[in-house]
């Protein structure tokens, strides 16, 4: 194996002398000797029977990325500057609502910690305590209230699923999450120059990144056609190596021409 590396190394250096792929090595000859190097150098119309590869079919759609695209990945970079915005003011709470909480639970009288929850953040309807989502409905925020609630059957101590117990909450602030829009500030931070400028950096960056995902899809579809399509000489139809080497070269030839336009 050794040799045959060897000799293919020395081939392909040859090779690059005359072209890079006008050309090919055809190393069919190199298991009549394990000693000498012996290659052929050919040029590749001359080792398939004739196919007009350059004007094959093989369309590949490519699709330009859209305003609502771009907008999509901003959307999802400007999430690194979500900001939490709290107001202990005292209004009235809302369905849907965040709230940060002190859930402090008293069975017989006493603060049963096993179910208590402090400085808890907490949508209205959701959770293993969704059921109280209808009794702090029109609370106010900064007050304290004695509530009854039945605890879900889904809660994690075991012990207390289903359970019955007297809540005191705090309801301490409202709370909100908010993820900024692009604008000339943030487009800063992110290497930009304004926001219109970092808008045209993500279309580019988008746009550059199909290009070549296209050019690698229309590399696929001219080989996948080639396999099915091209016909070896003879002396070439039992060595698989070469006729590789031939589909291979063929496409490169092919794609720097596409590369070209």
């Amino acid at each position: 194996m050794a040799v045959v590396s060897s000799c293919k190394k020395k081939a392909q250096e040859e090779k690059k002398k005359i072209s890079a792929y006008d050309y090919m090595v055809d190393l069919s000859a190199k298991f009549m000797t394990s000693s000498d190097c012996i290659y052929n150098i050919v040029k590749i119309e001359d080792a398939v029977e004739v196919i007009d590869y350059k004007n094959m079919d093989y369309e590949v759609p490519y699709n330009a990325p859209t305003d609502e695209e771009v907008n999509e990945v901003i959307a999802h970079t400007m999430k690194q500057f979500t900001y939490r915005e709290a107001s202990a003011e005292a209004v009235k709470v809302e369905e849907g609502d965040m709230l940060l909480i002190d859930f402090i639970a008293k069975k017989d009288g006493e603060i049963d910690e096993n179910a208590s929850l402090r400085d808890y953040e907490y949508t209205l309807g959701t959770g293993i305590r969704s059921e109280l989502a209808e009794k702090l409905v029109g609370l106010t925020v900064g007050n304290t209230y004695d509530i009854p609630a039945k605890l879900s059957s889904e809660f994690p101590v075991e012990g207390y699923r289903d359970a019955e117990l007297n809540y005191e909450m705090t309801i301490k602030e409202k709370v909100r999450y908010i993820t900024p829009e692009l604008n000339d500030e943030y487009a800063v931070k992110l290497g930009a120059t304004d926001a219109s400028a970092y808008v045209q950096s993500v279309k580019d960056s988008m746009a550059s990144e199909r290009s070549e995902n296209y050019k690698n899809a229309k590399m696929n579809a001219l080989y996948d056609r080639l396999i099915n399509s091209v016909v070896l000489k003879d002396y070439l139809k039992d060595d698989y190596e070469a006729a590789a080497t031939i589909m291979r070269d063929m496409v490169k030839l092919e794609n720097s021409e596409l590369s070209d336009e």
